[in-house]
């Protein structure tokens, strides 16, 4: 069964005084393009999240949030750069001066400046972190993974249904064209018989002059061959994995066949179902765009 390249998944775990929290989103890209969002101490492990990722998602854009909240203090503790202090204050003493202001320089003016604290945290295990990260990106990838093949189903439903369209519409000009057969050669035998100015008309040479411009406006190949496209598609369809690629060529194939059906026909009834072709045709483009 296909599978879509849209779709968002979400995780949460609590363990260990710790809570995380996961959210995925995957929109459609012609490669797989992960983009990942964590905090500053846990960035050692992209690259670990991201093979988690990839051995399921196999093409589309991920955006992957991950957050990490200690549920009590202790791992983290704020201490005092000091030099950092000391050279806001003299920037602050230097202001005063230069702009001849009487007010010192108190506490409440130089705990405005963040960089004067510093948030230290306890040495992380990394690999115990790498536990919690990988339980948690694992079901949020599951996630993804469901929504995305609930909506393959539906762009299988949709795209199955279009193919069958397709299917009577061929078969429609299929039935059209020994009628258009028929009318070469009553529009030849009339042409004749007004160039002759007689109603007698040599049925062997109308025979090969019909001959010539049947085979010139045979369209049984490109019939043939977009059948044979329409149930490789649905057979596609069927497959897992990703299949958009392989769907897309099949589908200008049949824009190639039915364009050469067009030219060759000639005929108003035919153009008329070549536009409807070419109309689903591209209905059928759009959806695929989604598909991995």
């Amino acid at each position: 069964m296909i599978t879509s390249m849209t779709g968002c998944g979400q995780g949460q775990l609590e363990r260990d005084n710790v809570k995380l929290g996961l959210e995925l989103r995957s929109v459609n890209s012609r490669f797989l393009d992960i983009q990942i969002r964590m905090p500053k101490f846990l960035q050692a492990l992209e690259s670990r999240v991201k093979d988690v990722v990839q051995k399921t998602i196999k093409r589309g854009k991920i955006n992957l949030s991950l957050t990490w909240e200690e549920l009590e203090e202790g791992s983290t503790r704020m201490t005092l750069d000091s030099d950092a202090a000391r050279a806001f204050h003299r920037l602050l003493t230097d202001l005063k001066d230069v702009l001849g202001l009487a007010d010192d320089v108190r506490l409440e003016h130089l705990v405005t400046f963040s960089e004067i604290f510093k948030q230290e945290r306890e040495e992380l295990d990394l690999e115990k972190a790498w536990a919690l990260v990988e339980q948690i990106v694992g079901a949020g990838v599951e996630d993804l993974q469901r929504m995305r093949l609930m909506e393959g189903e539906q762009l299988h439903r949709d795209m199955a249904q279009r193919i069958q369209r397709l299917e009577e519409i061929v078969s429609e000009i299929e039935e059209l064209y020994p009628q258009k057969v028929e009318q070469v050669r009553t529009h030849l035998r009339d042409k004749i018989a007004a160039l002759l100015n007689s109603p007698e008309v040599d049925e062997q040479r109308l025979a090969m002059e019909v001959a010539v411009v049947a085979e010139r406006v045979d369209i049984t190949e490109e019939c043939v061959r977009f059948h044979s496209h329409n149930k490789l598609f649905l057979s596609v369809l069927d497959n897992s994995g990703p299949v958009g690629r392989k769907l897309t060529f099949l589908l200008q194939e049949m824009n190639r066949e039915a364009n050469t059906m067009g030219s060759k026909a000639n005929d108003v009834q035919v153009a008329h179902l070549v536009v409807e072709i070419k109309e689903e045709i591209e209905r059928i483009r759009e959806q695929v765009q989604n598909v991995e």
